[in-house]
């Protein structure tokens, strides 16, 4: 989450609510050197039949600006390893991947 400035999202309350879950978490972590507050994406789903209209993209962006709000200093997404495509999805939106749990 490098982006500084808070974009502003083209869809309707209703797209958001009728388009996917998303579970925003804030949390303190300890860094090398000091705690930060960052938000994790658990779960960010959009229905089948809503995909490709660019709506998850400007959920992103809400998922973004909010945890800007609450003070985060980044965001985790986490995706299930078989999940290619999310991967790209999040890669296209100037996401890279970072880890591997086991």
């Amino acid at each position: 989450m490098n982006r500084t400035k808070v974009r502003r999202s083209a869809c309707s309350a209703s797209q958001i609510l009728q388009a996917m879950l998303v579970v925003l978490i804030t949390r303190a972590v300890r860094t090398e050197f000091r705690f930060e507050k960052i938000a994790i994406i658990d779960e960010f789903i959009v229905k089948d039949e809503l995909r490709g209209k660019g709506i998850g993209h400007e959920l992103l962006i809400a998922a973004e600006n909010e945890a800007k709000k609450a003070g985060c200093r980044r965001i985790e997404l986490h995706s299930a390893i078989h999940r290619l495509q999310t991967h790209e999805f999040y890669k296209s939106n100037g996401y890279e991947g970072t880890s591997l749990y086991f």
